[in-house]
């Protein structure tokens, strides 16, 4: 919505900083965390929006037991190449060569493989996937 991303911004990166720049200039001396009444309300705004015509529709709808698969078969195969220590792995290459020690110290591997595919973009996710799941996600139009 229009409103919404000339607060916010218009592009992911944007909308991040705008929000956490905001949430710490409202949070500062405080003893909550907020964001300013206006990128609140923006923030709404766009979260119905995008539930309205992305995360709610039927195209997305049809699709969302394949992507459920793909997540639990992601989430297995991930979880196996830590226990196997598989430094091949995208979760080796893209995931743990940025964390501190502290981080994998702190959490089991199933926790590390979720905070890893919870920060993956949908098209990072898809290209995960195995090949023979992307070719029937772009033959039923994914």
């Amino acid at each position: 919505p229009e409103k919404s991303t000339a607060r916010l911004g218009n592009t992911n990166g944007r909308i991040v900083y705008t929000l956490v720049t905001d949430m710490i200039e409202n949070s500062v001396e405080q003893d909550y965390i907020a964001f300013s009444p206006e990128v609140s309300e923006s923030l709404a705004e766009l979260k119905k929006f995008n539930y309205e015509r992305i995360y709610l529709t039927p195209q997305v709808k049809r699709h969302s037991e394949m992507i459920r698969r793909l997540f639990g078969i992601l989430f297995e195969q991930y979880l196996e190449d830590i226990q196997k220590q598989n430094q091949e792995s995208a979760i080796f290459t893209g995931f743990f060569q940025d964390m501190s020690p502290e981080y994998t110290a702190r959490h089991v591997p199933e926790e590390i493989v979720r905070d890893f595919i919870a920060g993956m973009t949908d098209h990072y996710f898809l290209r995960q996937c195995p090949e023979e799941m992307q070719q029937e996600l772009e033959k039923n139009g994914a």
